[in-house]
């Protein structure tokens, strides 16, 4: 008899239902017949009864109703959370407020170190990545469906990203359309530029970071590519004045610029600032064909020179990996 209950408990879990697009609930109380149809994996779209906003959940997630958005749960256990936290360091520690920050960076240092965690998940994404050749492109189509199964699709994904950096930025500066791209302009113009740092490979000079890592990723993966020092345009700017324009490199027979996104405005290549004479300079690149690459077009290169000369991630490439090529200033 036993044993037909397992079975039996084993065939209701098997024969419940899964729907890929999450199912609309208007009345809460409904969950519990939900929960008895379909796997705890389902997801359910909902209104928020305290905010309004529609949400989208796990069965698993819901305990009990009303049940709110994520923001509106944490907003209302939090200060529970925290006095709870209170009692239990005061207990354990005879302090409300202790923080064993210290003792954490210790452990980790005695132990397994975010410098190892790093490595081997490293080591293991190349293993992978030798064993599947598209095993970084799998990635990130999982990625997509996991959000696409989230969030019942992925232009919900996107509204959902835009409304919450709305209200951050609303939050943080009073305008949900804040954008401080402009002010970071006018920092690196204030400041001599994107950075005054050189880097030296191979017996050639790069201005910039982003530079060398093309370069590298060329040269490693049998493109040709040379160094541009010679061949320039003519282009006039607003004032009238002539300046002699010199692309970066020259790759596979064509004219290759390497620019950040603070050249332009909103990211978009077509746009730049009204005060610089940015314009007739992109203008002159259009003209005559230059391949303009910036942060998105340049993520292969990062993501090989990171994985083939570094074990940690992009940030630590240009911390450690680049900074062994800049030319150093003579110190007075």
């Amino acid at each position: 008899m036993l044993k037909n209950l397992v079975e039996n408990q084993v065939s209701q879990k098997t024969h419940l239902a899964y729907q890929e697009e999450p199912l609309y609930v208007n009345d809460q109380s409904y969950i519990v017949e939900l929960k008895s149809k379909y796997k705890r994996n389902q997801t359910i779209k909902f209104k928020c009864p305290k905010c309004g906003n529609e949400s989208i959940k796990q069965l698993r997630t819901i305990k009990s109703y009303p049940f709110y958005c994520t923001t509106c749960n944490n907003n209302m256990t939090r200060p529970s959370n925290i006095e709870k936290c209170k009692m239990t360091k005061m207990m354990k520690y005879g302090d409300p407020y202790y923080c064993n920050l210290e003792k954490r960076k210790q452990t980790i240092e005695n132990g397994i170190g975010w410098k190892s965690m790093a490595s081997r998940a490293a080591e293991s994404r190349k293993a992978n990545s030798k064993n599947d050749p598209n095993h970084e492109q799998n990635i990130q189509l999982k990625r997509r469906e996991t959000i696409i199964q989230k969030y019942g699709s992925w232009d919900n994904y996107v509204l959902q990203s835009k409304r919450k950096g709305d209200e951050t930025r609303f939050k943080k500066y009073g305008d949900a359309h804040y954008n401080n791209q402009n002010k970071r302009h006018n920092t690196m113009l204030s400041n001599g530029g994107i950075s005054n740092n050189k880097y030296k490979y191979c017996d050639e000079t790069f201005d910039s970071s982003w530079e060398l890592v093309y370069y590298v990723y060329c040269l490693e993966n049998q493109i040709n590519i040379v160094r541009n020092h010679t061949k320039y345009f003519l282009y006039s700017d607003t004032d009238g004045k002539t300046h002699k324009y010199f692309p970066d490199f020259y790759v596979n027979g064509k004219y290759v610029e390497i620019k950040g996104n603070q050249f332009f405005k909103d990211g978009d290549t077509t746009k730049v600032f009204d005060k610089s004479n940015w314009s007739c300079k992109l203008k002159c690149m259009t003209d005559h064909n230059v391949t303009l690459l910036t942060y998105d077009k340049l993520q292969d290169a990062f993501n090989y020179v990171a994985d083939k000369f570094t074990n940690g991630s992009k940030k630590k490439l240009f911390r450690h990996w680049c900074k062994s090529f800049i030319i150093k200033k003579p110190t007075n």
